[in-house]
């Protein structure tokens, strides 16, 4: 499975993030991105960090936060201030950011980036019911024989679990979309609009049916449900 980043907390000038190390991979490689379509073309480098250990970023060193009393076996802890590596490319901080992750092999060559991770700006988590927009561009990928989402889909990753959606294609080719890498895809054609009053939501899979699309999407979260 790809390496996707939990969000243990967000808030004014830290990100902490946890993945759970796999002793295949050396490190980890942190992307970020102004967009989702630019972390979909792979994003930004940030820093590198050895997988089991744990990373602080200068801004966080000199604040003297991070320091962790509990154990991390098994884990690889990342406490960074985006602030830190602002560029015309990443985003500061107070702004959404997309993160993807590049697993670092033995031989110090990086795989491709994996899903895309959406990090709210930090006043996204003292709401119970927070709302998140999300927009981009679905690659033209062909429908797999199975109806699952094919290789070569865009995948992206909420903050929280969302128990409601709103999608919109605003293109003039269909949108399939599915909410995990096993659930089939359905069809938001083109120019319209779908209402999901009622589900559970983390991963998404979006790809164009005879070109690419572009979309929105409006998530409901449900900060503290399914943690």
């Amino acid at each position: 499975m790809p390496t996707v980043p939990r969000i243990l907390q967000r808030s004014q000038n830290l990100v902490d993030l946890c993945i759970r190390t796999n002793r295949q991979y050396k490190g980890y490689r942190i992307n970020s991105a102004l967009t989702l379509d630019a972390a979909f073309a792979g994003g930004s480098p940030m820093f590198t960090v050895r997988a089991g250990t744990h990373f602080r970023s200068p801004g966080i060193r000199a604040k003297r936060w991070g320091r962790l009393q509990e154990s991390t076996r098994g884990l690889t802890r990342v406490f960074y201030d985006p602030q830190d590596y602002v560029s015309a490319t990443i985003p500061p901080e107070g702004d959404i950011a997309f993160l993807t992750v590049e697993e670092q092999l033995m031989d110090n060559t990086f795989l491709a980036p994996g899903p895309i991770l959406v990090v709210p700006a930090p006043p996204f988590f003292t709401s119970h019911r927070p709302n998140l927009t999300v927009q981009g561009t679905a690659p033209s990928v062909v429908a797999a024989a199975n109806q699952l989402p094919p290789a070569g889909a865009m995948h992206f990753v909420l903050p929280r679990y969302a128990d409601s959606a709103n999608i919109t294609n605003t293109s003039v080719n269909d949108l399939a979309i599915a909410f995990g890498p096993g659930l089939p895809e359905f069809v938001v054609p083109a120019g319209e609009t779908r209402l999901l009053a009622d589900g559970v939501i983390h991963d998404v899979f979006v790809r164009g049916d005879g070109g690419a699309v572009t979309f929105v999407m409006y998530f409901a979260l449900a900060i503290g449900a399914h943690e």
